[in-house]
């Protein structure tokens, strides 16, 4: 689960949007995703320190990768523009990318009875 989770999120930042430049605030279309996904692994990442240590760790590598990935979208803006990087994260490769890192943490959530009010929050607040 966790080797997925990194190669979806290493995907996502291969996409166009990996581009140097200063940092700009994300746009709402991709901050929804990346909020989503930083705080259910997070959720994961809580209830594996309990269970499963090594998974942990593996979740926390996962959730360095995303960080870094949220960087590189901040640098597009820069080189593209907010509007351009906004259009791709409605795109469905993006989505479908996102989606499946969030289903790569819940699902374990859900089945373990430990998927908390904060994650589901962030993903009832997904607009798509």
């Amino acid at each position: 689960m966790i080797q997925r989770v990194t190669k979806i999120v290493v995907l996502l930042s291969t996409i166009g949007l990996a581009i140097p430049a200063q940092a700009q605030a994300i746009p709402s279309a991709c901050e929804q995703w990346f909020k989503a996904v930083e705080i259910c692994t997070q959720s994961a990442i809580n209830m594996y320190e309990r269970v499963d240590i090594k998974t942990a760790k593996d979740l926390r590598q996962s959730f360095k990768v995303l960080q870094s990935a949220r960087s590189k979208v901040r640098k597009a803006i820069v080189r593209i523009g907010e509007d351009a990087v906004a259009e791709r994260c409605t795109k469905s490769e993006f989505i479908n990318g996102m989606n499946n890192a969030l289903s790569a943490v819940t699902v374990p959530l859900i089945f373990s009875n430990a998927l908390d009010a904060k994650c589901q929050g962030s993903i009832n607040s997904i607009v798509h």
